[in-house]
């Protein structure tokens, strides 16, 4: 059985250096600040964009709602942070 385990952390000395310990082959760093914006970007329209509309189906707004102007400044203002969207829908 091969077991993969995925953690997170902010990058902290005493973590860095207990990872550092396991082979480079065992493990994977991932470093999400080097991630292009554009990507971070379409990441979160995607969610919002399927978030929004569950909320329309919900509540049955119509289907155009709230329309791509509206998700795109969403995006804007989130300044690639996922945290930012989720509250913002969660307002809405």
């Amino acid at each position: 059985v091969r077991l993969r385990v995925f953690l997170t952390s902010r990058p902290e000395i005493p973590i860095r250096h207990g990872f550092y310990q396991i082979s480079d082959t065992e493990r994977r760093d991932f470093v999400l600040h080097n991630i292009s914006p554009s990507i971070v970007d379409h990441d979160i329209s995607i969610y919002l964009e399927y978030k929004l509309r569950l909320l329309t189906q919900e509540r049955s707004f119509a289907a155009d709602w709230p329309g791509r102007e509206i998700i795109k400044s969403l995006v804007q203002n989130a300044s690639g942070l996922f945290i930012w969207a989720a509250t913002a829908h969660r307002f809405i």
